[in-house]
């Protein structure tokens, strides 16, 4: 193969590897762009070399020019919410690369965005291209840099870009192509041995290589794969995005001010989120955000469910005064009269939705997905593992006291939900829901609030203690739980017109409730405060939860809290046990993909051996002979003589016999006649090969079909 075939080949394979890159892209010229930088570099490096310029000056030269332009387009304008600040001469570079994993997926039209990518092919084909052209023939060069581009595209894409290996299917075909029409070059003078343990290593690293390609490729798109953007730092919450908690009584006292209005084409939600707060320290519940711009495809780190419905609503701003956006479920886009909303930050766990800027816009218009699944399912449904959930089962230095309780509750209930029902009816049982009660969810506010009489300020709370008792009590018996903030909504208020129905929600909507979450069926509303509320102005009295420190847990050798405050670990459900048939088939996926890469290796070898005995002549074609011989189950004793091999191998006083007896004679001139011995070539190479095609045909013809069917894997070697 000639350096310029080679490097043709190269960009080729290449070319094609750029597209599950340039799916993570929304630019329909990100392709054309990527091609470009695997073009451009093998035409500098067969430059470079045409004008004798050393190769380690072209690989430097081209290199920091690939730099220094990625560099200036990458010094893109960017919202200062979204972008993480380098220092030095490349902080342009280096901020594309956070603000490329922290944007939607596919990324933007921006060509700063496409920089980090454009530099990666841009310096793996120029690696390849130098090897290709000092090689000049196919080499595993090639490989490398298919499965280092391919491996990239399936990060930036979460296996989007190729879901189905068409791509690298394709890539390792021009691969083995160029491969196998590629013969490999033997001196006279190297020693049989030397090349046969170059043929190995070679086959071991190519085994190696595909394996890992496939391996890695499974890995990426499906499972629990390996996401890069987890390892960019999320910004934190803007100073106004404080704990939404103490403005639920503020907008109950303003009962009539209309906070926004509602209106969506279809099914009126009857609940709004505002604010999802799943962390509790035993003084208070809050948010520890990952934000993440609007769109960004993320994991939450509790599955959603498998029952969703999805929603288009728009909110259009009132009076309310909150850097907390109302929303539902998981949001998947916000839009501004149809174009993309700047300076919104999503936590992809709880779906809470800030505005950066710290105000609500004017009108926006969500696309969520909302968990819906039916009553039976989620009578049917259990808790994940203690360990996968252990951020809403937290309860630091839990009293005694509010876990026996919980425990009593439930005893004797063995279905999650009916636990749930129990707990909620508990909490919710002749206690008064008061708008005007003291404020608070820490232990002491919950256990004054379950447990002292009226006249010491209990029996009487507002929706955060409603909430906040039933979410503690659920998490004391092994239920995720977490409180929210946000609006009820009634859809018999709504006003319906011809595009849907619309509903203003005020200040008296606002209320706390609860959320537990169970297995398939995702996370599940549960509002433990009566519908009705009263109003008055209460005195804290002298025992007061602002007054008496919150009750402190005590090391217990029973079933409550353990000796380090936490509560004890609940008993798996039977639901719970580990997915054998998803490990099976992981395993069992990784062998067919290692036995695969097994059989393309021998086959490869086979292949390439053939063609250089095609190169070799009349010793080429008859080893062939030998070859067929052995595979067949007929190899011919060691010393046996060239008549007895040919007799074995063909039938008698045939013309494929008489040409065997000729091709034996004239490759053993070759062997062992005088160097330079005209007679070698009498026989023509071309006739020889044709000869020895021709035995193998039907020595395989005349094989068992096992043998016939693994004749071009079987690792023989005959030299």
């Amino acid at each position: 193969m000639s350096r310029l075939v080679a490097v043709v080949w190269s960009i080729g394979i290449l070319g094609i590897s750029t597209i599950p890159i340039a799916a993570g892209y929304a630019a329909w010229w990100a392709v054309l762009v990527l091609v470009g930088c695997v073009v451009v570099p093998h035409l500098l490096v067969v430059l470079a070399r045409w004008l004798r310029i050393p190769s380690v000056w072209t690989a430097v030269g081209v290199g920091l020019m690939a730099v220094v332009a990625a560099t200036a387009l990458a010094a893109q304008p960017a919202d200062a919410e979204a972008r993480w600040t380098a220092d030095g001469v490349l902080s342009p570079l280096i901020d594309s690369i956070p603000r490329l994993l922290t944007a939607p997926r596919p990324a933007p039209a921006d060509i700063g965005l496409l920089m980090p990518a454009a530099l990666l092919v841009w310096l793996s084909s120029l690696a390849v291209a130098l090897a290709v052209t000092a090689q000049g023939r196919a080499r595993i060069a090639p490989l490398i840099g298919a499965l280092v581009l391919q491996v990239a595209g399936a990060l930036l894409t979460a296996g989007a870009g190729d879901p189905y290996g068409a791509v690298a299917a394709a890539s390792v075909l021009l691969i083995l192509a160029g491969w196998i029409s590629t013969p490999a070059r033997h001196s006279d003078r190297r020693p049989a041995r030397r090349a046969s343990r170059r043929g190995w290593a070679l086959g071991l690293v190519t085994a190696a290589l595909v394996g890992l390609l496939t391996i890695s490729a499974s890995a990426l798109v499906g499972g629990d794969r390996f996401e890069p953007r987890t390892l960019v730092p999320a910004p934190p919450l803007p100073a106004q995005a404080v704990n939404p908690l103490p403005d639920v009584p503020r907008w109950n006292a303003e009962a009539d001010t209309a906070l926004f209005t509602l209106s969506t084409p279809g099914a009126m939600p009857e609940r709004v989120r505002l604010a999802v707060l799943p962390d509790f320290d035993g003084a208070s519940w809050t948010l520890d955000a990952g934000l993440r711009p609007v769109g960004v495809v993320a994991t939450p780190d509790t599955p959603m469910g498998e029952w969703q419905t999805p929603i288009t609503f728009r909110v259009e701003a009132g009076a309310i005064d909150s850097a907390w956006v109302p929303g539902v479920g998981h949001t998947s886009a916000v839009s501004v009269d149809g174009a993309a909303a700047d300076g919104l930050l999503l936590d992809p766990d709880t779906g809470s939705l800030v505005s950066a800027d710290g105000a609500v816009p004017q009108a926006l218009t969500i696309t969520a997905s909302v968990d819906a699944p039916s009553d039976e399912a989620i009578a049917q449904a259990g808790v994940p593992p203690a360990s996968e959930v252990q951020r809403y089962l937290a309860l630091p230095r839990v009293p005694d006291e509010l876990v026996g309780h919980a425990e009593v509750v439930v005893d004797g209930v063995s279905a999650r939900w009916d636990q749930v029902t129990e707990l909620a009816d508990f909490v919710r049982g002749e206690r008064i829901l008061d708008e005007g009660a003291p404020s608070g969810a820490s232990y002491g506010r919950i256990a004054e609030f379950l447990f002292a009489p009226e006249a010491e300020g209990g029996q009487v709370g507002t929706t955060e203690q409603f909430a906040a008792s039933f979410a503690v009590l659920a998490r004391a018996v092994g239920l995720p739980s977490r409180l929210v903030v946000g609006f009820g909504v009634d859809p018999a208020a709504a006003e319906s017109s011809a595009d849907g129905s619309r509903v203003t929600v005020t200040g008296s909507d606002a209320r706390v409730w609860a959320e537990v979450y169970l297995a398939r069926a995702g996370w599940i509303a549960v509002d433990a405060a009566p519908d009705s509320a009263i109003r008055t102005e209460h005195t804290p009295p002298a025992s007061s939860t602002e007054a008496t420190p919150a009750p402190q847990a005590t090391p217990s050798d029973g079933d409550g809290a353990s000796t380090d405050g936490g509560s004890a670990a609940p008993v798996a459900d039977a639901d719970e046990q580990p997915n054998v048939p998803m490990m099976l088939a992981v395993v069992g996926g990784a062998l067919v993909a290692l036995l695969i890469a097994a059989v393309v290796v021998l086959v490869v070898r086979r292949a390439r051996r053939r063609a250089r005995w095609r190169w070799q002549g009349a010793p080429g074609a008859w080893a062939l002979v030998l070859d067929a011989l052995a595979l067949a189950g007929r190899p011919p004793a060691a010393g046996a003589a060239p008549e007895e091999i040919v007799a074995a191998a063909v039938p008698a006083d045939s013309e494929l016999q008489k040409a065997a007896l000729a091709l034996a004679a004239q490759a053993q001139s070759a062997a062992f006649g005088p160097v330079g011995d005209a007679g070698a070539d009498a026989f023509g190479s071309d006739a020889g090969w044709a000869t020895a095609m021709e035995i193998e045909r039907s020595l395989r013809r005349a094989s068992s079909p096992w043998r016939r069917l693994t004749w071009s894997i079987v690792p023989l070697s005959r030299r």
